[in-house]
């Protein structure tokens, strides 16, 4: 929808939410074997995409949201990525 509206406000967040996603991939390298990396890994990506999103709505004048529900619908979508990581984490064998 970015593209084809030719609305390029949000195009910078998005960049450099894909830049973190990739730092914070290589820096807690999630696993299978490493439980609460992918657990961090799968929070820390929805929350930093709505703190940039938001940031960049605010700033421009798009989002009249008070900073209780900026920061509700922040933990929101952190505490959903933490969910979904514990739900597909393939369950560790024992040897």
């Amino acid at each position: 929808m970015l593209l084809v509206h030719a609305n390029y406000t949000l195009l910078p967040a998005l960049i450099v939410t894909g830049l973190l996603t990739d730092g914070g991939y290589a820096w807690l390298r999630p696993s299978a074997g490493r439980a609460h990396a992918v657990q961090a890994f799968a929070a820390l990506v929805p929350a930093t995409l709505f703190v940039l999103v938001l940031t960049t709505l605010a700033l421009t004048g798009v989002l009249d949201w008070s900073v209780t529900l900026v920061a509700g619908a922040v933990t929101l979508a952190a505490l959903t990525g933490w969910l979904l990581g514990l739900a597909f984490l393939p369950f560790a064998q024992t040897p």
